[in-house]
């Protein structure tokens, strides 16, 4: 994605794509479209200045804690569950 017009700025995360705020407006869908995929940064420049970041949303991570909630039926005492005369001695 890089512009064959902007210019690195010391200023700019290394990691991160530049492109002309010209060829910004043209191509911007299909440039938002790339980032959601790649998720990497984007900068636009205008005459090779920083003016913008744009960084694609990460999604959350989703809590364990009542991710099963609905789903497993417990069915008799989980607590004192005796299970010795299920298994063999060996």
């Amino acid at each position: 994605m890089r512009s064959k017009h902007a210019r690195r700025s010391p200023a700019v995360n290394a990691a991160a794509d530049t492109v002309a705020v010209s060829e910004f407006k043209t191509r911007c869908l299909q440039i938002l479209e790339g980032l959601r995929r790649s998720s990497r940064e984007l900068v636009v420049t205008k005459h090779g200045i920083p003016i913008a970041r744009i960084v694609p949303i990460q999604a959350e991570p989703q809590p364990l804690r009542g991710l099963l909630k609905g789903e497993i039926e417990i069915v008799g005492d989980i607590v004192h569950a005796d299970f010795a005369s299920e298994w063999e001695a060996g």
